[in-house]
């Protein structure tokens, strides 16, 4: 997890549903006041770079960027 860059706390876990995703997170303690019932996440697209004897392949691992509300 960032904020402006900063690490302030890390995904820990994932779990799919229907239509959405559940997220566990955890957020550093020195960061929670950072928190509010406004607070928004955007899910920032991921890539997969692996380099071989083929060479550098990359894959998209995420769509585009989404907000999820904090509660």
């Amino acid at each position: 997890m960032l904020y402006r860059k900063f690490e302030v706390g890390e995904v820990i876990t994932v779990r799919p549903r229907a239509n959405t995703f559940d997220i566990d997170l955890h957020i550093k303690p020195e960061y929670r006041h950072l928190l509010t019932s406004n607070s928004v996440f955007w899910r920032k697209a991921a890539r997969k770079v692996q380099l071989n004897g083929s060479g550098l392949n990359g894959t998209g691992l995420a769509t585009l960027p989404r907000t999820e509300r904090g509660h």
